[in-house]
């Protein structure tokens, strides 16, 4: 296991993981709690969380089992790594070293062997010391709202702890030996973790993620708006430490808000995504909607057609939304999540709006009603701030200016209320016609009497 040291990426600022303000909050405080089991230190003492924790026993004692580590081995490197970990946290723990660092190495082992298990990378059998040894996978409740636990960003581990500890997985001979896979045939840890956090999310994964990321929230914030700005570098965010093969055989596709609250500076950029207008005033002015197919938060604006992403409607969305949206605005330098979160809280503002964009295919809904996606978006970006230029201020910039064109208004009017249906058609054509023929029989009565 000394072979292959390289390069694995530390996060590109700290602190990087923190608690979600209370004015983030107070819409949904739910969103931001683990409902079933804690990752990291944040929400460790949850006393309804307690009994998950017997369960970590067994999937650090799994660890132990396919690496071949002992536990005094596997702590002791943690130990190493603790300086770093803890810098990622916005707050100081009252945990002493040692504590500290099995808080990290239980939950880092879990997560890496719950996903290698959620992916059927490798099975354990014969001489495990626990009967059960993955409790938690195979129950479909218990693995969604796990990986829905996942996805808070108050229940976050450092990237690098889930990097590390995954490298002791690949490169461990006796594992490869009982799996008759070999280190290269698994995938890098961004793609792995990449492809399991679409399973709660339908987004498709863009190449070139990022080596150095935060968390799983950091990394599906790339997921969702590949394009948006990253950290910058600090200069020392690597460390010649572990390899990160870069070969892989993962099939991953088969593994209406108008409040004060809201901070703007007039004149700004902002003011073309507040300017939007609902959906229905926008079909109403001639505009059609289309589905994107680009980056998930792409929103283009072209020849009177809006095209956005189609946009998956489940349970989790919100809570997958709601924590994107703390981290951007907490930890991140731009703010394009929370300008595509006002501008569909804009676009969709009654039912209405709603059946508008599943008619066009822009939204789809598993479970819930028209109505339940309305609250989703009319209150998800309250208390959130935005400001300056935002990279869809350009097409709402546009669709604002064909909202206002009386003629495009005039033009809709016309084929909503005469040209909708054939016979509509039918009877303009003839009425048309017996106007022009009264007219040229007038016309002759005139000359004749001449």
């Amino acid at each position: 296991m000394d072979s292959g040291y390289g390069k694995v990426f530390l996060p590109s600022s700290y602190p990087c993981i923190s608690r979600v303000h209370l004015n983030l909050r107070e819409e949904n405080p739910k969103a931001f709690t683990p409902c079933l089991i804690s990752i990291g230190p944040l929400h460790r003492g949850n006393e309804e969380l307690q009994s998950m924790e017997k369960h970590k026993s067994s999937y650090l004692r799994t660890f132990l089992h396919v690496t071949t580590l002992g536990f005094d081995d596997c702590f002791n490197l943690v130990r190493k790594w603790e300086a770093d970990a803890r810098r990622c946290y916005a707050e100081t723990f009252k945990q002493k070293n040692g504590e500290f660092a099995k808080i990290i190495l239980e939950d880092g082992c879990f997560v890496v062997v719950f996903i290698l298990v959620y992916f059927n990378l490798f099975s354990v059998e014969g001489d495990h010391p626990d009967p059960d040894p993955h409790p938690l996978n195979g129950q479909k409740y218990w693995t969604w709202q796990v990986m829905m636990d996942m996805t808070l960003l108050e229940n976050q581990l450092p990237f690098f702890v889930i990097d590390r500890l995954y490298w002791f997985v690949r490169c461990s001979n006796s594992f490869n030996a009982k799996s008759n896979t070999e280190w290269k045939d698994f995938p890098p840890t961004r793609e792995l973790v990449s492809a399991f956090l679409k399973k709660v999310t339908d987004v498709n994964i863009p190449p070139n993620i990022p080596e150095n990321v935060d968390h799983f929230v950091d990394l599906l914030r790339f997921l969702y708006n590949p394009k948006s700005k990253r950290k910058e570098s600090t200069g020392n965010d690597c460390r010649e430490i572990f390899s990160t093969p870069s070969a892989s055989h993962l099939d991953v596709e088969s593994m209406g808000n108008d409040s004060t609250e809201n901070v703007s500076t007039p004149g700004n950029d902002c003011s073309e995504i507040f300017s939007t207008r609902s959906a229905t005033h926008l079909h109403a002015a001639g505009v059609k909607f289309d589905r994107a197919t680009g980056s998930p938060m792409d929103i283009e604006f072209i020849k009177g057609v809006l095209k956005i992403h189609p946009i998956l409607i489940q349970e989790g969305t919100e809570i997958i939304f709601r924590n994107l949206l703390a981290f951007e605005q907490l930890h991140c330098p731009d703010e394009s999540i929370t300008a595509y979160l006002c501008f569909l809280d804009k676009l969709i503002d009654t039912p209405s709006d709603v059946d508008l964009l599943k008619e066009a295919g822009v939204i789809r809904s598993i479970g819930g009603s028209n109505e339940d996606v309305c609250k989703l978006f009319n209150n998800i970006w309250r208390n959130a701030n935005l400001t300056g230029r935002q990279r869809i201020s350009g097409a709402c910039k546009d669709l604002n200016g064909y909202y206002k064109a009386p003629w495009h208004k005039w033009k809709a009017t016309l084929k909503r209320e005469y040209l909708s249906t054939p016979w509509k058609v039918m009877g303009i054509t003839v009425g048309f016609s017996l106007l022009v023929l009264t007219f040229i029989q007038a016309v002759c009565s005139i000359l004749t009497a001449d």
